[in-house]
């Protein structure tokens, strides 16, 4: 179990059994913590309420899906009276992949195409997609005044004439913009929605032919 614990690496969490089936490896997981500070008047509670467990697909392990079972914990609390749900630090809300699985996933779009992606990580193409235009979206800063551009194109599924461009600036390898085409009159129609004084700074921009 310490081993396990230690290639999870996840705060406050203990893997109490392990599965393998059907080509995946799925991880019970016990949380550490007896309760938590209530997010609506910050009074601490360990008053259980009920426990929901998920599904949560994670980072595969020596070439194999991995999903953990999480238990979903729903205090009461003594103070307000409300019933918060445990919120994790390495999984957001609704959500049924951890932070880095999604981190890993949109890595893998800007090399492969989605449909690539989801033949590997056997997950539908919608999901891939999902993922990546999440993340694209969270990623996605003010575009402040780059000199320097890189626009390249991205397959969201192979043989299906579905691209995405993506503008980034060069001198901070940051994401700047994600365009769903990659027709010039679109990315030209986008591009026009940034303001002039920061279009006219740009020196340079790279793209392939």
């Amino acid at each position: 179990d310490f081993h396990l614990d230690h290639l999870l690496n996840l705060p406050d969490v203990t893997v109490s059994s392990c599965q393998q089936h059907e080509g995946f490896i799925f991880l019970q997981l016990d949380l550490l913590n007896e309760g938590i500070l209530c997010p609506h008047c910050q009074t601490y509670t360990d008053n259980l309420h009920q426990t929901r467990p998920i599904l949560v697909r994670d980072l595969s392990i020596c070439g194999q899906g991995v999903f953990l079972k999480v238990p979903r914990r729903q205090f009461i609390c003594p103070h307000c009276g409300k019933y918060p749900t445990e919120q994790l630090e390495w999984m957001e809300k609704r959500r049924s992949y951890t932070k880095r699985y999604e981190e890993y996933i949109y890595e893998k779009v800007k090399e492969l195409t989605v449909e690539q992606v989801s033949k590997t990580e056997q997950l539908s193409p919608d999901q891939v997609q999902n993922i990546f235009s999440r993340q694209a979206a969270l990623k996605k800063k003010s575009w402040g005044m780059p000199e320097r551009l890189s626009m390249d194109e991205v397959s969201k599924k192979k043989g299906k004439g579905k691209f995405a461009t993506v503008i980034s600036d060069v001198d901070t390898s940051s994401l700047l913009e994600v365009i769903d085409s990659h027709k010039s009159d679109k990315i030209i129609e986008e591009l026009k929605k940034i303001p002039l004084e920061i279009r006219e700074n740009v020196k340079e921009v790279s793209v392939d032919m």
